[in-house]
């Protein structure tokens, strides 16, 4: 199964080692995130270290492991209108593409 996922997504299996770390580590999903994550993860570094009380080594490191599960995608320019109608929140546009996507959700069978 692929799976769209969000930065939000990723700071939560950053900040806790739990079930949305343990999904993303499932070897029988693949997931995709919009390029622009890494930013967003950056900018929230000091804040993650805080609530995770890890350091930024440590965020570095279960990054890596993440992303051995996560690809990045790029693009998804094209496809921001037609996003735009099938998700309640706007701000999540990016990570849409042209994926087979049926409902709100950014769940993809493919």
């Amino acid at each position: 199964m692929k799976v769209i996922i969000d930065t939000n997504i990723i700071i939560a299996a950053l900040i806790k080692e739990g079930i949305t770390r343990e999904i993303i580590l499932n070897d029988e999903m693949k997931f995709y995130t919009p390029a622009h994550t890494f930013s967003e993860i950056r900018k929230y570094a000091d804040t993650i270290c805080k609530k995770a009380k890890i350091t930024h080594d440590e965020i570095e490191i279960i990054l890596k492991i993440l992303f051995e599960q996560i690809s990045i995608i790029s693009e998804y320019k094209e496809y921001i209108e037609k996003s735009k109608k099938l998700i309640s929140d706007p701000e999540d546009t990016p990570i849409h593409r042209n994926i087979p996507c049926n409902t709100s959700r950014c769940h993809m069978d493919k």
